[in-house]
């Protein structure tokens, strides 16, 4: 397999149904690509299908999982490993290395979860982010008022 900056495809079945889709995330040039069931993306499908756009962040993270934080002494949540330039992130602050810890009331602590609540907002809605960034003395709470934009 040749991989592309930016690449990006379908997974199809032996029977020629489409399964799922392919991105290549950011494009850092490490030629890391993820890959998503059509089951994993239904709620995305089923308001573009009826013209609701899904509301944008602007992030590529990873989970900060119990292991990693015990480990590395980091807080658990998403941690940000780049901000996408013109974002609602980057509009608000927030950095490569700051680690999404809640968004609204809802504390998330996998991508799952932070994709799963963004389904419940819209494009142009107002909410905070909570975080934490790394300082001189460790970890300090910060927080990100987000104007959520569009994901088409």
């Amino acid at each position: 397999m040749v991989w592309t900056k930016g690449a990006s495809g379908v997974l199809v079945s032996l029977s020629g149904e489409v399964i799922g889709l392919i991105d290549a995330g950011d494009e850092s040039g490490y030629g890391v690509m993820s890959a998503f069931a059509v089951s994993e993306l239904k709620e995305e499908i089923e308001l573009l299908s009826n013209g609701v756009s899904a509301a944008y962040l602007g992030i590529n993270g990873t989970e900060v999982s119990d292991a990693i934080a015990d480990s590395q002494d980091m807080p658990k949540g998403i941690y940000v490993s780049s901000v996408m330039p013109d974002s609602p992130a980057m509009q608000a602050g927030i950095q490569s290395g700051d680690i999404l810890t809640e968004i609204g009331d809802t504390k998330i602590y996998t991508l799952k979860g932070l994709k799963d609540e963004l389904l419940d907002y819209r494009s142009g809605r107002q909410t905070v982010i909570q975080g934490k960034r790394r300082g001189s003395d460790g970890y300090v709470d910060v927080h990100f008022e987000v104007t959520l934009g569009s994901a088409e």
